[in-house]
């Protein structure tokens, strides 16, 4: 476990907590499951399998295992670090402050309601906050103000620009926003009634729309409550594709000053729907765990922490030569790798335990096509990198 986790760590749990911690998030790196029987079944311990599941339920319910105490140190730790890179930089014309996108969202199973706000880093989210709703369906105001303070008081050193879906579109997180000083670009439904400052109320679906062509109104009022302000709205409507078109435009409700500035950050959302994806059945199967909500909430943890590894993984390995026997090398668009770094972090890890596993086959193989022992050798060459990380 990086180094990062563990000076975090330490200042909580104790040292057999610590070393639970670890064994957890390497049962779910490799098996790729969080439901308590199953991480029980391969929690490497000497003891009987009903003393394995509840030493992983009482440890679910650890006082120390507390998000605010243990994540928010972490998460702020790689952010700083990933955002270093001159790569990632980029600020605001009217702000020293380094632009950092956080992008809000809900995912919804069985009974459970999870509440992330994520910081979109390489253009894939990174977990810093979440809450579990004890209701089914949208957020409210409140909710929302809840998961969001913890995120803009960790990154008061950056210039947030706040991304969300059609469920954020509500005027008075828009206005809180903006008495904070809080950039925000909202996606909102095409029969929302909007009116101009000249007294014009229509539906944004109305107002002028053609195919790759962005448009921008300026100071538009999305409700009669008294007290909000103006905000503005980007329209665009992305072409066809290869056979595909969106069926409706994106209607973007924003605080940004050009059309262009709000459609290139709302890109960025669809980090948060990639991220969900990886830890639900495309990766860590969440949507199978049976948990109550308190250990469902340090499930998540774990899964945080397992997640952010693989990630950092696989943006210190994509820069490498030997990134190639990890994952699919052929670029998609530009320089976009065909393997999120991501599941690039996770293949390198489950190649590495495979040619530890095989190691007597592998050297058997090696034995027999000596035509091939340069290309073997540097594949060792690889999983020697890997290791070494």
């Amino acid at each position: 476990m990086l180094t990062i986790y563990h000076e975090s760590l330490q200042e909580y749990l104790s040292p057999d907590q610590i070393l639970m911690v670890e064994m957890l998030v390497r049962v779910i790196q490799i098996f790729k499951e969080v439901k308590i029987e199953k991480l029980a079944a391969r929690l490497p311990l000497p003891i009987k399998y009903e003393s394995r599941r509840r030493a992983v339920q009482r440890f679910l319910i650890s006082r120390g295992l507390d998000i605010s105490l243990i994540w928010l140190p972490i998460i702020k730790v790689i952010i700083d670090n990933i955002q270093s890179n001159p790569k990632t930089k980029a600020r605001t014309k009217k702000d020293s402050k380094q632009v950092l996108y956080l992008a809000i969202d809900r995912t919804q199973w069985a009974e459970n309601n999870v509440f992330v706000v994520a910081a979109i880093l390489n253009k894939r989210a990174i977990p810093i906050y979440w809450l579990m709703l004890n209701k089914k369906g949208c957020s409210n105001l409140s909710e929302q103000q809840q998961l969001i303070r913890p995120a803009l008081a960790l990154l008061s050193n950056y210039q947030i620009v706040l991304l969300g879906d059609r469920e954020f579109r509500g005027v008075h997180l828009a206005a809180w926003l903006t008495q904070l000083k809080v950039k925000y670009v909202f996606r909102i439904k095409g029969d929302t009634c909007i009116d101009d400052n000249y007294g014009n109320i229509c539906f944004v679906n109305q107002l002028k729309n053609t195919l790759g062509i962005r448009y921008f109104h300026v100071d538009i009022k999305l409700t009669k409550v008294k007290g909000f302000g103006y905000s503005n709205l980007a329209i665009y409507w992305k072409r066809k594709y290869r056979g595909k078109q969106p069926k409706e435009p994106w209607y973007l409700v924003t605080n940004l000053d050009s059309a262009d500035a709000a459609i290139a950050a709302y890109r960025y959302r669809m980090g948060i729907e990639m991220m969900f994806r990886d830890c639900k059945t495309g990766g860590y199967n969440l949507e199978g765990s049976k948990a109550n909500p308190a250990r469902l909430t340090n499930l998540i943890l774990l899964i945080a922490i397992a997640y952010t590894q693989s990630t950092l993984d696989g943006i210190k390995y994509q820069s490498t030569s030997s990134s190639q026997y990890f994952g699919r090398s052929k670029k998609l668009r530009g320089n976009t790798s065909n393997a999120s770094r991501f599941w690039l972090g996770r293949y390198a890890d489950d190649w590495l335990m495979m040619i530890e596993l095989m190691s007597e086959s592998i050297g058997f193989i090696m034995l027999h096509r000596p035509q091939h022992r340069l290309n073997f050798l540097k594949g060792l060459s690889a999983t020697t990198f890997v290791a070494s990380s």
